[in-house]
């Protein structure tokens, strides 16, 4: 079991997507075996506490951190398979800045089944049997959307080759990856808020489309009735989005944004930031395809891209639930 699970844990998830920096957890997994003494199943991560006794006969309480609830649960991992009482093994990394504290990966529980916690978690999902029958129910863009699984993976690389300037690579170096909005857990502006890996939903009320995620219980407005951002607007954190339909596509052009970073590896984003997002709805409608192109002379050398795919799987809109 233990060889099995040091083989899967070397399949991270992405930076980009870490609630905070992996780089603060060594690479090499170890195996614990422990009692299970309480479970916190809130957002940004799940934890356990497990108390273990080594060879010595030194007891131990670690701080174990699994992946948020919604992902947990679309790998099919719910809080009433989490046997507290009973002994478990667990594979992860610990930290290298505090004692008895580890990313867990994967968990064997005492009837021999494997739970998967962070590292390959994302390729336990299986979209294709939940896919709606979408064209029946007829909603178009106005439902509840999942991002794709092979998208996780897609979006890692995107991150990875975006065209930058050397100001911006000089602002990613200079990254503290242990003091940022990710740590102390506040939430994201545009576009980071577009690129979560919790469900999103567009509501249409006329005049302007909502946009809401479950990710930091976050919603945004767009303004459909409208060709101009009014000159009062304001900056902030989500911008001020105005939106319009190029035959099927929905277009929307959001400007006046205030967060100054895309994602918590540092790259940095200036008020002068333009996002033009294209939204194309399957002709089942059971996929909505996105398309975010970035325009920012002080960080990007040439109009960044960022592409993708949701999916309908029935999901609904839950609260973040945040617990920091």
């Amino acid at each position: 079991m233990a060889g099995a699970l040091l083989a899967l844990s070397v399949v991270l998830v992405g930076k980009s997507h870490a609630h905070h920096s992996l780089n603060t957890f060594e690479q090499s997994p170890i195996v614990l075996e422990g009692e299970l003494l309480g479970v916190n199943w809130r957002n940004p991560h799940v934890t356990f506490q497990l108390r273990v006794v080594d060879e010595d006969g030194e007891e131990a309480e670690w701080r174990m951190e699994a992946h948020s609830v919604f992902n947990l649960q679309r790998g099919g991992v719910t809080r009433d398979l989490i046997p507290l009482g009973e002994t478990v093994r667990v594979v992860g990394r610990k930290s290298n800045l505090t004692d008895h504290r580890m990313i867990v990966d994967r968990m064997q529980l005492p009837d021999g089944r494997e739970l998967t916690l962070w590292a390959g978690l994302f390729s336990t999902f299986e979209d294709a049997p939940r896919i709606q029958d979408a064209a029946s129910e007829n909603l178009g863009f106005f439902r509840v959307w999942t991002v794709a699984q092979e998208d996780v993976a897609r979006a890692v690389t995107q991150t990875n080759n975006l065209p930058l300037t050397g100001q911006a690579i000089a602002a990613r170096a200079s990254w503290d990856d242990l003091d940022n909005y990710a740590v102390r857990c506040e939430a994201p502006g545009m576009p980071a808020m577009m690129l979560t890996q919790n469900p999103l939903e567009f509501v249409d009320e006329g005049p302007i489309i909502r946009v809401r995620t479950e990710y930091y219980d976050l919603v945004r407005t767009v303004h459909m009735d409208r060709d101009e951002v009014p000159a009062d607007a304001e900056y902030s954190h989500l911008g001020y989005s105005i939106g319009r339909w190029e035959g099927d596509d929905l277009v929307v052009e959001t400007t006046r944004i205030n967060w100054p970073w895309l994602d918590n590896r540092g790259t940095p984003l200036s008020d002068e930031l333009k996002v033009i997002e294209r939204f194309s709805l399957s002709d089942d409608q059971s996929g909505l395809a996105f398309r975010i192109e970035m325009i920012d002379p002080e960080t990007f050398t040439e109009p960044a891209i960022l592409s993708g795919n949701w999916l309908a799987l029935g999901d609904t809109i839950g609260r973040y639930d945040l617990d920091c």
